[in-house]
């Protein structure tokens, strides 16, 4: 029967510690209601970690207790998993609680490991490896809770995760299989695999990681983790970088170099290299698998923080002040445009319904780009205007940035996102020459996602350069505050429109895209983004650019995420001495760019 009837008063009276009296307590539980079940349990949970009881009561105790906070933890993630950041103020408090029931599950098992790993109440060598991977999962699930909602890891889990693994080694327990039923993928695992998990997933740097996929991520490692080993010697790298455990701290394992690593002998090392040969197989062969619910996208995402051995090489700065942020291509596109060009407003009832009507007919306009009128006018300045924006970035591309003093675009659609996007103020808390890192405090959601294109400009004038990045990390706060972590992908950017080619001619309308344009002191390419899954590399597709338009082919793609794709691109061969006039004339207009 799910809806329990109470027997007493569950309020009032003091949680039992005999196991046959937790028994009628949980059945006394009102299932019916997540909200009272959820805070009588707590309240239980919190006084029975404070309460005086053998190790062998208190783990029993913890494993009838166990199926039914399982049962709440459900009931409780529906509020806050995927939910737009910040979260609501009933979705944090939520996530909050949850938070604090994971912490007091893994107190209580904790406290019978301490007291039952030696003395006079030592339990029995099965019992004590049940404690231990019971604590560790415990561990476990915080730190992937702390990872789905971008926070970071509670302080002492890892110091404490390092013990129990130390610990579990001691007494020959670390693979000792364990059933346990409320395993995502599998029945049955060690401390060791736990540990491993937790390891894998920390150094997979889950804070940039795109929503869902830090869950994703956590359920593939729970049965791959254990294609890693964990050693007592070094195995390093073919670039000389180990990834170092180093219980006693209460840090992640890192990636470290073989040169900066130390020698003591609790220090275990991970080998990564089987994993990461499977991984890259399942790649390559497509297979679902071995790659389980993790996407390719996400499976390189991994990788990529698994191998990466590059050290920031610019130090960051503490700034002070408030960035212009905008989010989205389709909106930076719009502002962007706007800002080239004011007469270009969002649309009204009328003129939406005559394009409509425009969009019917059948007869296309000449796409000869002979037809068109010349020039586009790109020059380079000699510097910049010294203002707040100019951050490092700017100081580096100084005297090399492409500029438009681009004439109305007529020839494009008019804008079809939502009507006059705003930019948000959000807070610099630091600056280095790549990014930034920037603060969120509001009641609203600002739905930002890693992997999100962002646009940031100077508030103070509010009529500096469109500045094009993308969102690396988030950490979400408990007090509904974000921290973003941004990575900047061009000095600036200008608005494009592209179509895909059939036939030779444009197909469809065109869709909303930006032109990052070179920058040749740091040898950078002249890009194209716009949203992903559009486009493929070695398509032919049309760019207008300012009234003009060209062919090029997307030759290479630069930086992808779930959200938009960089491309690289290069003008389009001729398709025949009939255009060769056209396309050399063509060329003159695009040399800044390319």
């Amino acid at each position: 029967m799910l809806v329990g009837t109470p027997s007493m008063h569950l309020d009032t009276e003091p949680f039992p510690t005999q196991p046959r009296k937790v028994k009628r307590w949980l059945k006394s539980l009102p299932l019916a209601n997540t909200g009272e079940t959820t805070r009588l349990f707590y309240q239980g949970l919190t006084a029975f970690n404070q309460s005086q009881v053998s190790p062998y009561d208190r783990l029993e105790i913890l494993e009838l207790l166990r199926p039914t906070r399982k049962l709440i933890g459900d009931q409780l993630a529906r509020h806050f998993i995927s939910r737009a950041l910040p979260l609501p103020a009933r979705s944090q408090r939520i996530a909050n609680i949850n938070t604090d029931l994971l912490h007091e599950v893994a107190t209580g098992y904790l406290k019978v490991v301490q007291a039952g790993s030696s003395g006079t109440n030592a339990l029995a060598p099965r019992h004590l490896a049940l404690a231990i991977h019971r604590a560790m999962r415990a561990l476990a699930e915080s730190h992937f809770h702390a990872g789905r909602l971008y926070q970071p890891t509670p302080e002492g889990l890892w110091e404490q995760a390092h013990w129990l693994y130390h610990l579990a080694e001691q007494k020959q327990l670390a693979t000792q299989e364990i059933k346990d039923p409320h395993l995502d993928v599998q029945r049955r695992c060690t401390v060791a695999q736990t540990y491993k998990q937790m390891s894998l997933y920390s150094l997979a740097e889950p804070l940039t990681l795109h929503q869902g996929d830090a869950d994703a991520v956590a359920r593939y490692l729970e049965k791959a983790a254990d294609a890693c080993a964990i050693t007592a010697s070094p195995v390093a790298d073919n670039a000389g970088y180990l990834y170092v455990v180093a219980p006693g701290a209460d840090e992640p394992p890192a990636h470290i170099h073989e040169s900066e690593a130390s020698r003591h002998e609790t220090v275990r090392y991970l080998n990564l290299l089987p994993l990461i040969r499977q991984i890259r197989e399942g790649m390559r062969s497509n297979s679902q698998d071995t790659l389980g619910p993790l996407h390719a996208d996400t499976a390189a995402r991994v990788l990529q923080a698994w191998t990466n051995s590059a050290r920031r090489r610019f130090s960051r700065m503490s700034r002070d002040g408030h960035i212009d942020v905008m989010l989205g291509i389709n909106a930076i596109h719009s502002v962007i445009r706007e800002a080239v060009n004011p007469e270009l407003r969002p649309l009204g009832q009328e003129q939406e319904r005559d394009m409509a009507f425009e969009e019917l007919s059948l007869e296309r306009m000449s796409d000869n780009p002979r037809d068109q009128g010349e020039g586009i006018t790109v020059r380079y300045l000699a510097d910049l205007p010294q203002d707040v924006s100019s951050s490092v970035w700017d100081a580096i591309a100084k005297g090399n940035l492409v500029t438009d003093r681009t004439t109305a675009d007529h020839s494009a659609p008019p804008p079809t996102q939502e009507n006059n996007p705003t930019p948000s103020p959000w807070e610099v808390l630091d600056a280095s020459a790549g990014g930034f890192r920037l603060g969120w405090r509001g009641d609203m959601s600002v739905r930002v996602q890693v992997g999100e294109l962002i646009a940031l400009r100077d508030s103070t004038s509010g009529r500096g350069q469109w500045r094009p990045g993308m969102v690396r990390w988030i950490r979400n706060h408990s007090d509904s505050s974000l921290e973003v972590g941004v990575k900047m992908l061009a000095p600036k950017a200008m608005p494009a429109e592209i179509s895909p080619m059939r036939h030779g001619r444009p197909l469809g309308r065109p869709v909303p895209s930006l032109l990052l344009p070179r920058v040749k002191v740091l040898e950078q390419r002249a890009t194209l983004i716009c949203r992903a899954g559009l486009f493929e590399t070695n398509e032919r597709v049309s760019v207008t650019l300012a009234g003009r338009t060209r062919e090029i082919t997307l030759s290479a793609i630069e930086t992808q995420s779930s959200l938009f794709t960089q491309f690289q691109f290069l003008p389009a061969p001729s398709r025949g001495d009939a255009d060769r006039e056209t396309t050399d004339r063509e060329e003159a207009l695009w040399p800044d760019i390319l």
